[in-house]
């Protein structure tokens, strides 16, 4: 955040997030993860994407997706609307998805499935009543 974001406007951070999510989106996202995140639409579950990465750059793929919410790291700006170069509160990884899970949708959320690529999705899989680690294999 510091080296690479520090002083960049909010405004320019989301224009240049939303170019790359329409430029890149379509060899960055696995058809079969796709295919399942549409089918889990067609039975009308909430869609949430919980992720370490800064929420504002995964905004854009978060719309794109037809997401409910966005649960992700979030960046402090400064006065004049510049990444100041740290987080708000903690990352978003490992046993913080769960509590910003719960403080989302309460202490006793279980869901229904989960779905996950990194050792930071660990916690988050533990509370689903489907888990799946690195089950996508298909090439963008």
């Amino acid at each position: 955040m510091r080296e690479f974001l520090k002083g960049v406007p909010r405004a320019q951070l989301e224009a240049e997030a939303r170019a790359f999510a329409e430029a890149f989106a379509p060899r960055l996202l696995r058809p079969d993860a796709l295919h399942t995140w549409r089918r889990w639409r067609e039975r009308r579950a909430t869609m949430v994407i919980v992720t370490a990465s800064p929420d504002i750059v995964v905004q854009p793929f978060a719309r794109g997706l037809g997401a409910d919410h966005l649960i992700g790291t979030r960046l402090v700006f400064d006065a004049e609307d510049r990444v100041a170069g740290v987080i708000d509160g903690r990352n978003c990884r490992g046993p913080e998805k769960v509590v910003r899970l719960q403080a989302h949708f309460g202490a006793d959320i279980r869901l229904r499935a989960a779905y996950g690529d990194t050792s930071g999705d660990r916690e988050m899989l533990k509370i689903a009543d489907e888990a799946g680690y690195r089950v996508f294999k298909d090439t963008p």
